[in-house]
């Protein structure tokens, strides 16, 4: 992804409602936008919110990454196991 290609939205925080809405409708304005990534960034003296509109190819290029993440199966979730099990007793395991 070309940094030099996107243009970006930056502003001192206000409510967080309000900005982020502003600049998803400035993203979604630009020619081409498929999607928009908004992050807070910390900074001094005080923090900013950035949105980058993103093409659909830049959204493809997202995809590859996240495509391991995304493609965990419905069975490996259901074994997964959340918080603290004992162990099946022996009998149990018969």
């Amino acid at each position: 992804m070309s940094n030099s290609d996107n243009k970006m939205f930056v502003s001192d925080l206000q409510p967080i409602s309000q900005q982020v809405g502003q600049h998803i409708i400035k993203a979604l304005q630009q020619p081409g936008t498929a999607a928009i990534i908004t992050s807070i960034v910390p900074g001094f003296p005080t923090d900013r919110l950035v949105s980058t509109p993103l093409t659909m190819q830049q959204m493809a290029q997202i995809r590859q990454i996240l495509q391991p993440v995304i493609n965990v199966s419905s069975e490996e979730e259901e074994e997964r196991q959340i918080g603290f099990q004992l162990p099946p007793k022996a009998e149990e395991k018969e």
